[in-house]
Protein backbone atom coordinates (compact mmCIF):
# COMPACT_ATOMS: atom_id res chain seq x y z
CA UNK A 1 0.00 0.00 0.00
CA UNK A 2 2.85 2.38 0.80
CA UNK A 3 4.47 1.72 -2.58
CA UNK A 4 1.17 2.51 -4.30
CA UNK A 5 0.68 5.69 -2.26
CA UNK A 6 4.14 6.98 -3.23
CA UNK A 7 4.04 5.81 -6.85
CA UNK A 8 4.85 8.70 -9.21
CA UNK A 9 1.98 7.67 -11.50
CA UNK A 10 -0.61 7.83 -8.70
CA UNK A 11 0.75 11.12 -7.35
CA UNK A 12 0.66 12.64 -10.85
CA UNK A 13 -2.90 11.38 -11.33
CA UNK A 14 -4.31 12.75 -8.05
CA UNK A 15 -2.42 16.02 -8.59
CA UNK A 16 -4.04 16.36 -12.02
CA UNK A 17 -7.47 15.68 -10.52
CA UNK A 18 -6.91 18.23 -7.74
CA UNK A 19 -5.58 20.85 -10.14
CA UNK A 20 -2.35 21.38 -8.20
CA UNK A 21 0.57 19.29 -6.91
CA UNK A 22 -0.29 16.85 -4.10
CA UNK A 23 1.91 14.59 -1.99
CA UNK A 24 1.13 11.84 0.52
CA UNK A 25 0.38 13.47 3.85
CA UNK A 26 3.43 13.66 6.09
CA UNK A 27 1.67 12.05 9.06
CA UNK A 28 3.39 8.73 8.39
CA UNK A 29 1.05 6.73 10.65
CA UNK A 30 -1.93 7.89 8.60
CA UNK A 31 -0.71 7.86 5.03
CA UNK A 32 -2.98 4.93 4.25
CA UNK A 33 -5.42 2.76 6.16
CA UNK A 34 -8.24 0.34 5.46
CA UNK A 35 -11.95 0.50 6.22
CA UNK A 36 -13.78 -2.77 6.70
CA UNK A 37 -17.55 -3.08 6.28
CA UNK A 38 -19.14 -6.33 7.46
CA UNK A 39 -22.19 -7.69 5.70
CA UNK A 40 -25.16 -7.18 7.99
CA UNK A 41 -28.69 -6.47 6.80
CA UNK A 42 -29.35 -4.49 9.99
CA UNK A 43 -26.01 -2.64 9.93
CA UNK A 44 -25.65 1.03 10.47
CA UNK A 45 -23.09 3.03 8.54
CA UNK A 46 -19.73 1.41 7.85
CA UNK A 47 -18.21 4.83 8.55
CA UNK A 48 -20.27 7.43 10.43
CA UNK A 49 -20.76 11.03 9.24
CA UNK A 50 -17.49 12.90 9.65
CA UNK A 51 -14.97 15.35 8.22
CA UNK A 52 -11.51 14.04 7.41
CA UNK A 53 -8.40 15.17 9.29
CA UNK A 54 -6.45 15.82 6.08
CA UNK A 55 -7.25 17.88 3.01
CA UNK A 56 -7.50 15.13 0.40
CA UNK A 57 -8.29 11.42 0.57
CA UNK A 58 -8.33 8.84 -2.17
CA UNK A 59 -10.72 5.99 -1.36
CA UNK A 60 -10.26 2.83 -3.45
CA UNK A 61 -12.62 -0.10 -3.02
CA UNK A 62 -10.62 -3.33 -3.15
CA UNK A 63 -13.43 -5.83 -2.61
CA UNK A 64 -15.90 -7.26 -5.12
CA UNK A 65 -18.80 -4.78 -5.31
CA UNK A 66 -20.77 -6.67 -7.97
CA UNK A 67 -24.29 -7.03 -6.56
CA UNK A 68 -23.46 -5.17 -3.35
CA UNK A 69 -26.41 -3.56 -1.58
CA UNK A 70 -25.23 -0.59 0.46
CA UNK A 71 -21.65 0.49 0.94
CA UNK A 72 -22.19 3.79 -0.90
CA UNK A 73 -20.33 6.96 -0.11
CA UNK A 74 -22.87 9.59 1.00
CA UNK A 75 -21.81 13.22 0.61
CA UNK A 76 -23.63 16.19 2.19
CA UNK A 77 -24.38 18.94 -0.33
CA UNK A 78 -24.09 22.02 1.91
CA UNK A 79 -21.46 24.75 1.60
CA UNK A 80 -20.58 24.94 5.30
CA UNK A 81 -18.95 21.63 6.31
CA UNK A 82 -19.57 22.11 10.05
CA UNK A 83 -23.24 22.94 9.47
CA UNK A 84 -23.52 19.94 7.16
CA UNK A 85 -21.93 17.62 9.71
CA UNK A 86 -24.28 18.81 12.46
CA UNK A 87 -27.31 18.34 10.18
CA UNK A 88 -26.16 14.85 9.17
CA UNK A 89 -25.55 13.73 12.73
CA UNK A 90 -28.87 15.12 13.95
CA UNK A 91 -30.80 13.60 11.04
CA UNK A 92 -32.06 17.00 9.84
CA UNK A 93 -30.28 17.06 6.48
CA UNK A 94 -32.95 16.66 3.74
CA UNK A 95 -32.52 13.65 1.46
CA UNK A 96 -32.19 15.92 -1.58
CA UNK A 97 -29.01 17.35 0.00
CA UNK A 98 -27.29 13.95 0.12
CA UNK A 99 -25.48 12.67 -2.96
CA UNK A 100 -24.65 8.97 -3.12
CA UNK A 101 -21.60 7.61 -4.91
CA UNK A 102 -21.58 3.97 -5.94
CA UNK A 103 -18.33 2.27 -6.89
CA UNK A 104 -18.79 0.46 -10.23
CA UNK A 105 -16.17 -2.23 -9.78
CA UNK A 106 -13.30 -3.39 -7.62
CA UNK A 107 -10.41 -0.94 -7.95
CA UNK A 108 -12.56 2.16 -8.50
CA UNK A 109 -11.67 5.16 -6.42
CA UNK A 110 -12.86 8.61 -5.42
CA UNK A 111 -10.58 11.57 -4.67
CA UNK A 112 -12.29 14.03 -2.38
CA UNK A 113 -11.58 16.97 -0.13
CA UNK A 114 -12.89 15.12 2.88
CA UNK A 115 -11.94 17.88 5.30
CA UNK A 116 -14.39 20.20 3.51
CA UNK A 117 -17.28 17.78 2.86
CA UNK A 118 -19.28 15.89 5.48
CA UNK A 119 -19.55 12.27 4.38
CA UNK A 120 -20.23 8.71 5.51
CA UNK A 121 -20.37 5.20 4.08
CA UNK A 122 -23.66 3.33 4.32
CA UNK A 123 -23.93 -0.13 5.82
CA UNK A 124 -23.54 -3.21 3.63
CA UNK A 125 -26.82 -5.15 3.56
CA UNK A 126 -25.71 -7.77 1.04
CA UNK A 127 -22.52 -8.55 -0.88
CA UNK A 128 -20.28 -11.38 -2.07
CA UNK A 129 -17.70 -10.37 0.52
CA UNK A 130 -17.19 -7.67 3.18
CA UNK A 131 -16.58 -4.17 1.83
CA UNK A 132 -12.90 -3.34 2.03
CA UNK A 133 -11.44 0.00 0.99
CA UNK A 134 -8.01 1.58 1.15
CA UNK A 135 -7.94 5.25 2.13
CA UNK A 136 -4.85 7.30 1.23
CA UNK A 137 -4.20 10.75 2.65
CA UNK A 138 -2.76 13.59 0.57
CA UNK A 139 -1.81 17.22 1.13
CA UNK A 140 -1.02 20.16 -1.09
CA UNK A 141 2.66 20.66 -1.90
CA UNK A 142 2.05 24.41 -1.57
CA UNK A 143 3.30 25.25 1.92
CA UNK A 144 1.34 28.51 1.78
CA UNK A 145 -1.99 26.78 1.14
CA UNK A 146 -4.47 26.65 4.01
CA UNK A 147 -3.64 23.67 6.19
CA UNK A 148 -6.66 21.45 6.85
CA UNK A 149 -4.79 18.99 9.06
CA UNK A 150 -6.70 18.32 12.29
CA UNK A 151 -4.08 17.16 14.80
CA UNK A 152 -6.52 16.37 17.61
CA UNK A 153 -8.05 13.56 15.57
CA UNK A 154 -4.61 11.98 15.23
CA UNK A 155 -4.14 12.24 19.01
CA UNK A 156 -7.34 10.25 19.48
CA UNK A 157 -6.22 7.37 17.26
CA UNK A 158 -2.41 7.40 17.55
CA UNK A 159 -1.93 8.77 21.06
CA UNK A 160 -0.39 12.08 22.05
CA UNK A 161 3.21 10.81 21.90
CA UNK A 162 3.05 9.76 18.26
CA UNK A 163 0.64 12.44 17.01
CA UNK A 164 2.68 15.26 18.57
CA UNK A 165 5.86 14.17 16.82
CA UNK A 166 4.08 13.68 13.51
CA UNK A 167 2.35 17.07 13.70
CA UNK A 168 5.65 18.77 14.65
CA UNK A 169 7.26 17.18 11.59
CA UNK A 170 4.33 18.40 9.46
CA UNK A 171 4.73 21.98 10.75
CA UNK A 172 8.52 21.81 10.32
CA UNK A 173 8.10 20.83 6.64
CA UNK A 174 5.67 23.72 6.05
CA UNK A 175 7.94 26.18 7.87
CA UNK A 176 11.05 25.01 6.01
CA UNK A 177 9.25 25.34 2.66
CA UNK A 178 7.98 28.83 3.53
CA UNK A 179 11.43 29.98 4.61
CA UNK A 180 12.97 28.58 1.44
CA UNK A 181 10.44 30.50 -0.65
CA UNK A 182 11.05 33.76 1.20
CA UNK A 183 14.81 33.51 1.30
CA UNK A 184 16.32 31.32 -1.42
CA UNK A 185 19.79 31.79 0.11
CA UNK A 186 19.66 30.03 3.51
CA UNK A 187 22.80 31.82 4.72
CA UNK A 188 22.77 35.38 3.34
CA UNK A 189 25.31 36.73 5.84
CA UNK A 190 29.02 36.23 5.48
CA UNK A 191 29.82 36.81 9.15
CA UNK A 192 28.23 37.72 12.49
CA UNK A 193 28.72 41.47 11.92
CA UNK A 194 26.59 41.40 8.76
CA UNK A 195 23.88 39.56 10.61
Amino acid sequence: VQDLTYSPELIAHVSKLAGHPLWPHDHAMNIAHTNFGVIDSASENVDEWHLDSVEYVLVIVVSDVDGMEGGQLHVAQLDDPVEALEACRSGTLPDDKIESVTYDTMGCGVLMQGSKIAHCVSGVAAAKEPRLSVVMSFQSLDAFATDHTRPLTFCKWDGDDIASVEYARHLAWKTRAKLAAVEPNPNPWQNIQEM
